[in-house]
């Protein structure tokens, strides 16, 4: 069974329509993960019937959205895609051979930078290297702690494509100084937090083996309640003014 899982923020809607109306591949299940306001979609949903929207009611940060595919859908593997993809014609078709020809695979990146703008996570990663952590919030450094955890676990990884893989942003324009402030807030935060659990940033090269160098899982996380509550409070100022704004 297909599946496709987009998680959005829900401020600019045009994006979500470029990626649907790119998609030339049947897909059983396409799932948007609201992390914006409730009922942001309703309109939108109304035209394109064929997508089921997730309501989270807040924003469960990046990491949260994302480990809603194994926790609510029951498939060996989702395709997962941020909002401001495009697909270009047939690239869904080879995303979905690979998923088919290399069912072993702990996680399939569309080229060579290993980027999780768009990725393929399999059942098979849950089992062996748990759900992302979702201390990282709203977003950064998820995808790098993730990755940095494939690597130390000798995960079977597979390269679908090269930098030409007919996958584009649809960003129209960059993204508004107040959302860029706001993740400036939360990026040395994330980071820090990043270097207490593997202390190194560098994926390829950690310093530690497992968790907080300590014996045990290598997919170990706990919610830390009083960094994430700061850092809902700096989205929180963001989304909440009355001038938000993605772009």
């Amino acid at each position: 069974m297909s599946a496709l899982l987009v998680p959005t923020i829900a401020l600019d809607l045009s994006l979500l329509q470029t990626l649907a109306d790119s998609i030339d591949y049947p897909i059983d299940d396409k799932i948007i993960i609201n992390n914006g306001k409730a009922g942001a979609l309703k309109n939108w949903i109304k035209k394109n019937k064929e997508w089921k929207v997730v309501d989270c009611g807040y924003n469960k940060g990046c990491s949260g959205a994302w480990n809603y595919a194994p926790r609510v859908f029951t498939n060996d593997h989702w395709v997962i895609a941020n909002e401001d993809q495009q697909f270009q014609p047939g690239a869904l078709k080879q995303v979905y051979e690979a998923i088919e020809q290399n069912k072993d695979a702990h996680i399939l990146y569309i080229n060579q930078y290993e980027a999780y703008d768009f990725f393929v996570w399999t059942r098979k990663a849950v089992n062996d290297f748990g759900l992302f952590d979702e201390n990282f919030y709203p977003i950064y450094f998820e995808d790098w702690e993730y990755r940095m955890r494939l690597n130390v676990g000798g995960a079977n990884i597979h390269i679908i494509g090269d930098s030409s893989f007919p996958v584009k942003h649809g960003k129209p324009k960059p993204a508004s100084k107040e959302y860029m402030d706001m993740l400036a807030k939360c990026k040395p935060i994330n980071e820090d937090y990043f270097m207490r659990k593997w202390g190194s940033t560098d994926s390829k090269n950690p310093n530690y083996l497992t968790p907080f160098n300590r014996p045990g899982r290598i997919n170990y996380w706990t919610i830390e309640s009083e960094r994430r509550y700061k850092l809902k409070g700096f989205w929180d100022e963001f989304f909440e003014s009355p001038t938000v704004s993605l772009y």
